[in-house]
C-alpha cells in the first residue's frame, strides 16, 4: 500500500511537541482535528467539531429536501428526512455520542426542524407543541435513539453476537447482591445511592472509572450504567428483537 503523504497529517492527543515527522521526504502537517472513516477526531476528543460538521451538512440537505418537497405529502417528507437526514446525525454515533448539552441541542434542533418541514407548521410557538409534534410523527428524541443503539450494541457483545469483540475484555460481572447503604453522619443520615452504582439485573457489569470526562462519556463507561439500570427481564431477553421491544417503554 502506497500513502499519499499530501493527504497525511499529524494529530497529537497530548501536550504538543516540537518533533515532526516525515513521509516520503514531506513534513506532516499538525492538525487539530481531522476526519477519520466519516468521523471527525479532534486531538482533544471532544465531539463539537464533529457535531459542527454533520448538522451543517444536515441542515443543507434538510433546506434541499423543503425546496423539492414543499407538495409532497406528510409521509413522503418524513421518509426523505429518515432517509437523507436523520441517518447522516446518527452515522457512526457509537463512537461520537456527545454528552455536552450544547451539542445534543444542536443536533435535536435539527430534528426540530424538520419536524416543521413534514407537518407544515412553521407558525405554533405553544408551550409543549413540538414535543407533542415529535411523538404525532413518531419522531423520538435522537439522544433517546443514539442510547437504545448503544445498548442494542451490548445486548449483542454480551451474548457473543459481535465476534470481534470479545465480552471479558472489556465487561467484569458486578456480584448480584451487592447494595449502597445510605451513609450515616452525625447529624443526618444521606442517601448516597448515585447514578453508576445502580444494579437492577442479574447480568449488571462494574462501573468503569475514569479521570476524565471523554472517557466516562464513551461507550463502555456510559453504556454500562445504563445497561445496569435495565430490569432483569430486559437482559434477559433471548433474541434483539425481543430486547428492542422491551427497551421502548424505558427509554
Amino acid at each position: 500500500m502506497k500513502f499519499n503523504s499530501k493527504k497525511c497529517y499529524v494529530l497529537s492527543s497530548k501536550s504538543k511537541s516540537s518533533y515532526f515527522y516525515k513521509l516520503n521526504d514531506n513534513i506532516l502537517q499538525h492538525v487539530n482535528s481531522n476526519p477519520y472513516l466519516g468521523v471527525t477526531i479532534s486531538d482533544d476528543f471532544k465531539w463539537s467539531t464533529h457535531i459542527n460538521k454533520i448538522t451543517s451538512k444536515a441542515s443543507s440537505v434538510l433546506g434541499l429536501l423543503k425546496r423539492n418537497l414543499k407538495y409532497c405529502p406528510r409521509d413522503c417528507k418524513r421518509l426523505a428526512y429518515i432517509t437523507m437526514v436523520r441517518s447522516n446525525l446518527e452515522y457512526a454515533s457509537l463512537i461520537w455520542n456527545p454528552y455536552l448539552q450544547q451539542d445534543i441541542e444542536r443536533i435535536e434542533k435539527v430534528q426540530r426542524k424538520a419536524a416543521r418541514f413534514i407537518s407544515g407548521n412553521y407558525i405554533t410557538r405553544d408551550e409543549g407543541f413540538m414535543t407533542t409534534l415529535l411523538q404525532e410523527l413518531d419522531l423520538p428524541t435522537l439522544q433517546d435513539r443514539r442510547k437504545e443503539n448503544r445498548l442494542r450494541f451490548l445486548f449483542q457483545i454480551v451474548n457473543g453476537s459481535i465476534p470481534s469483540i470479545n465480552p471479558e475484555d472489556f465487561l467484569t460481572p458486578r456480584p448480584p447482591k451487592r447494595r449502597i447503604k445510605p451513609t450515616s453522619e452525625k447529624h443526618f443520615v444521606t442517601c448516597n445511592i448515585i447514578e453508576n452504582q445502580a444494579n437492577n439485573n442479574s447480568k449488571s457489569f462494574k462501573y468503569v472509572h475514569s479521570k476524565s470526562d471523554q472517557y466516562k462519556n464513551s461507550f463502555f463507561p456510559a453504556t454500562i450504567i445504563q445497561w445496569n439500570h435495565l430490569s432483569d427481564s430486559s437482559v434477559q431477553c433471548k433474541s434483539l428483537a425481543s430486547f428492542k421491544a422491551r427497551l421502548h417503554p424505558t427509554i
